[in-house]
């Protein structure tokens, strides 16, 4: 029995920019790579080609595989196919068939751990409504609670709304990231002593530019362009990593 065959049918279709999680492969031969919807047309979904994010090289546009779409009710997925690709430029683009439904999949699309370190923030709402520069906004500064590549939950002062955009600075060293991830509030849940906790999504210089207008871009800093899809799968490495190492701890 396939893993979609122990879900549940729901007619939600895919949407324009949405991320994908490809599971390429068999067993342990299995690879992740990550996706995002670039057009939507004719029962196709049009993607770039796809970033290997863990597990083994497997991607093979002639084989199917399994496409998860993470929500924020939850992972939805399908059974997907590459039905025509093409190159445009220096990029390779290709097409999948549009699913007749979405499954309700119970699991998170990165690995998720616990872990405790200094993070400092500012807001970029101001910033990018050019009320002020990024230097005369007010840094703060959190306590993480966990980590994975898609994002961080963090302890915070109450100083964060849903919807937030955010400059993160995430200071472990093991991390080796001396620059600011741009990140927007997910979800708040109040905490005691007047704090919070705020789930931080963070995003891509890749998604940046589809998510904000030109003269927004100009407001930021080049360096929070430095959080690239690259970036991210060696953030996929250092949580798994990290990961095993709590496990021969006897952490986890």
């Amino acid at each position: 029995m396939s893993p979609l065959e122990k879900t549940s049918a729901n007619n939600v279709k895919i949407q324009l920019w949405e991320k994908l999680e490809l599971e390429c492969g068999k067993n342990d031969d299995t690879g992740i790579y990550f996706a995002r919807v670039q057009d939507l047309s004719n029962g196709g979904i049009l993607i770039d080609r796809p970033i290997w994010l863990s597990g083994e090289p497997t991607f093979n546009p002639d084989e199917y595989f399994l496409v998860t779409v993470m929500r924020e009710d939850g992972a939805y997925r399908f059974n997907g196919r590459i039905i025509k690709s093409y190159k445009k430029g220096d990029k390779r683009f290709y097409v999948i068939k549009q699913p007749d439904k979405l499954y309700r999949h119970q699991r998170r699309g990165y690995v998720r751990v616990e872990m405790d370190m200094n993070v400092h923030f500012q807001l970029l709402n101001d910033v990018l409504n050019s009320k002020i520069s990024l230097d005369e906004s007010k840094e703060y500064v959190a306590c993480s609670i966990n980590l994975s590549a898609s994002g961080i939950l963090i302890n915070s002062l109450k100083v964060l709304e849903k919807d937030d955009m955010v400059a993160l600075y995430l200071k472990e060293k093991s991390l080796r990231m001396d620059y600011p991830i741009f990140g927007i509030v997910r979800r708040i849940v109040d905490a005691e002593n007047n704090r919070i906790h705020a789930g931080i999504e963070f995003i891509t210089a890749e998604e940046l530019e589809k998510q904000l207008d030109a003269k927004q871009l100009k407001r930021l800093p080049d360096s929070i362009f430095s959080f690239s899809d690259r970036r991210r799968q060696a953030l996929v490495q250092f949580v798994f990593n990290y990961q095993i190492k709590l496990r021969q701890k006897g952490l986890i």
